[in-house]
């Protein structure tokens, strides 16, 4: 079409909406909520991703992070398994050692009722990790652009070019 863009009109999650987030979310007593924002913004994973993470995986990807990528099969768009390159493994590990611990204070689950109750299933789960977000006045996927933005930033660094860098982050973002 003449005239058109793929710019695209998404923004990603600024450093300071990040953390005001996550510092929300643990004030209001919501620590899987901020992991799960944590997990979003560390490796580019999508909403259901990170809601999907429960123990065996997040063990898994810990065990993984030093191969400098994770690979996620649960919760992805078509079911398709992608990997996911790391760009910080002290900041990789922290990440999935906060939600390893969150997760096996709440019986195995990521996201939980305000009460800290389990919810009534992913759907659910889902909704109040949506629900929690736009009340909070962010949108869960600008996590997963800030991720694409930082890696395609590392990767040009590392001496890609940047079509290649491209390529590598629409291959990471599945």
């Amino acid at each position: 079409l003449g005239g058109a863009s793929r710019q695209g009109t998404k923004t990603a999650l600024s450093a300071e909406d990040y953390e005001r987030a996550r510092q929300l979310a643990c004030g209001q007593g919501r620590n899987g909520i901020a992991a799960a924002i944590r997990l979003q913004r560390t490796f580019g994973l999508r909403a259901n991703e990170a809601i999907h993470a429960r123990t065996d995986t997040l063990t898994r990807w810990l065990g993984e992070i030093d191969d400098g990528f994770i690979t996620v099969y649960a919760g992805t768009k078509g079911g398709k398994l992608r990997r996911v390159q790391i760009i910080d493994q002290d900041e990789a590990k922290q990440a999935i050692s906060e939600a390893l611990e969150i997760v096996v204070q709440q019986n195995g689950f990521l996201i939980v009722r305000a009460s800290g109750k389990a919810s009534g299933g992913l759907e659910q789960a889902r909704s109040i990790y949506h629900g929690w977000c736009h009340r909070a006045g962010i949108q869960p996927h600008s996590a997963r652009y800030a991720y694409a933005r930082e890696l395609f930033d590392w990767l040009v660094g590392k001496g890609y070019s940047e079509r290649e860098a491209l390529i590598a982050v629409s291959l990471a973002l599945g």
